[in-house]
């Protein structure tokens, strides 16, 4: 009984200084990944793997040093071997999907992430891989995976970006106004932000240009009509010309239209967080961060005189991460 209590200690010492071992492994190439020192990560990653040559999360980084240094084979050779087994995550098939298209396998690629999402349907980047994949061989069905990427996982600022660019180039100017805002809020401070700023201004100038009524007969689902709706009262609020000072008066009308007409059928998060801003006398300051740096010289003389006011806005943005729920989803397709 004596020697079976033993033996069983003994077993337990060994399995916790693997452990151990492992955790100290991993840790020490996590640190020189860190530094993009790869060729040492390696080095340890592969000691490591001959204490415990099946620890998944051990080949996982090898796969991704390898990957870094550009050797796509044997990060591939890895990758493969991974995602056979239960405890594979996303993001092996998001590198190894990424690897097939750099070796110009498209195909591979596409049915690999098309595997990914049964596997990770709540992973937004995910769909937006297999929409790039689908958009780079001018296939319409990337719009689709935009759209279900949305949906799955809200906070994933990427399809927004993508859906935004798409709908503007087809027209589409209500959702990429919406999309677009949601984009950079999500995504504040990158250079894709300030691209997307002004293609939320255009957007704004090309739907102006078309009348109510077109608007109407295109626009046919509730959420849509209810924008349009709140947006323009027919014709009678439509500025006669687009710039900071029209759209700040019609960015602030439609927030108080909605929340009068529309809001307990549709709540939605943007608009809440317009007419939050609103109440703490914050939506100009807000909208000179989103449109305003359009027309730089206006933008800079407006700084001038409103420099506290805009330090509390951005302040606040930084402090209060823009989260969307799970539960607005209003694109119909």
């Amino acid at each position: 009984m004596k020697r079976a209590i033993l033996l069983l200690w003994l077993c337990f010492l060994q399995f916790n200084s693997i452990a151990q071992s492992s955790n100290a492994y991993k840790e020490a190439a996590g640190n020189s990944m860190k530094t993009g020192d790869y060729e040492n990560a390696i080095l340890i990653l592969k000691k490591g793997l001959e204490i415990t040559p099946h620890l998944f999360e051990l080949k996982k980084m090898l796969s991704f040093c390898y990957y870094f240094q550009n050797d796509f084979e044997n990060s591939s050779k890895i990758l493969k071997k991974l995602i056979k087994i239960d405890s594979a995550d996303a993001e092996c098939y998001q590198i190894l999907g990424e690897i097939y298209s750099f070796k110009n396998k498209i195909k591979e690629s596409e049915i690999l992430y098309r595997i990914g999402i049964t596997k990770f349907p709540s992973d937004g980047n995910m769909y937006n891989q297999l929409a790039g994949i689908l958009w780079e061989q001018k296939n319409e069905e990337a719009i689709i995976y935009w759209e279900k990427g949305i949906k799955a996982d809200p906070n994933y600022s990427k399809n927004y970006y993508n859906a935004c660019n798409y709908y503007f180039l087809k027209n589409n100017f209500i959702w990429s106004l919406i999309y677009g805002e949601l984009f950079v809020n999500l995504e504040s401070y990158t250079s894709k932000t300030e691209e997307i700023k002004l293609i939320i201004f255009n957007a704004y100038k090309k739907i102006n240009e078309i009348s109510f009524l077109s608007l109407v007969e295109k626009y046919q689902h509730p959420f849509e009509l209810a924008y349009i709706n709140n947006l323009y009262n027919q014709d009678i609020t439509r500025p006669a010309v687009i710039n900071f000072s029209s759209l700040m008066m019609l960015r602030t009308t439609f927030v108080l239209n909605w929340f009068d007409n529309t809001n307990n059928k549709f709540p939605y998060k943007l608009f809440n967080f317009h007419q939050q801003l609103l109440r703490e006398g914050l939506f100009e300051s807000y909208n000179q961060w989103l449109i305003g740096t359009v027309d730089s010289a206006s933008h800079q003389h407006w700084l001038w005189n409103h420099q506290d006011e805009y330090n509390t806005f951005i302040s606040m943005q930084k402090l209060k991460l823009f989260k969307l729920p799970d539960n607005q989803y209003y694109y119909h397709q």
